[in-house]
């Protein structure tokens, strides 16, 4: 199957009816699925395994927007989640503010996932917690977006890799080890 030096996507959060047997059905489904198979009533690993697998070996990089709860759920999903952590596949994770989107005002999360880190990167995860990074949206009153502004500061922290007090953290592997392989931003 084809692979690409990036892969976007903001997949449906939770969604049920994709367990080991559903997968299997697919092509490739021995490519896609190498960290295990997600559970009947979320498929956030499902969709994330597939875009990993979709992103070249050598330069793929992965962004997903995706539900909180992938970050610190247990069961297949923590088994999956340790994989890619092992890996060295995460690069940064990044809370985003409530009320972004237009079906749920659930803070989501953005996931950054890198086939081959720069070596000053090996072993860490940026977390970035930008859940107060937001404007009020101009026309909807109940929902917030990014403003420029917002964009930029987080841009400019995942590009630099950098720590900015009560903003952005870098932890080693050996500490989300100790957390249970959890992702939580604010646990960071």
């Amino acid at each position: 199957f084809k692979t690409f030096d990036v892969v976007v996507a903001n997949p449906p959060w939770n969604q049920d009816g994709y367990g080991e047997d559903e997968l299997k059905k697919g092509e490739f489904w021995k490519q896609r699925f190498t960290y295990g198979f997600a559970t009947r009533t979320s498929a956030d690993w499902a969709w994330i395994q597939h875009m990993i697998a979709s992103a070249n070996d050598e330069t793929g990089r992965v962004g997903v927007v995706i539900d909180n709860g992938c970050l610190f759920r247990g069961g297949k999903e923590k088994a999956i989640r340790s994989r890619a952590l092992e890996e060295d596949l995460v690069e940064c994770v990044i809370l985003l503010p409530e009320k972004l989107f237009y079906n749920t005002s659930a803070p989501g999360a953005i996931i950054v996932f890198r086939k081959n880190k720069p070596p000053e990167r090996n072993g860490k995860v940026l977390f970035i917690n930008a859940s107060a990074e937001f404007k009020q949206h101009p026309e909807v009153r109940k929902l917030n977006i990014l403003a420029d502004g917002n964009i930029r500061k987080i841009a400019d922290v995942y590009s630099s890799f950098t720590e900015e007090k009560g903003f952005s953290r870098i932890v080693s592997l050996e500490e989300m080890k100790e957390n249970d392989y959890n992702l939580n931003v604010t646990l960071y």
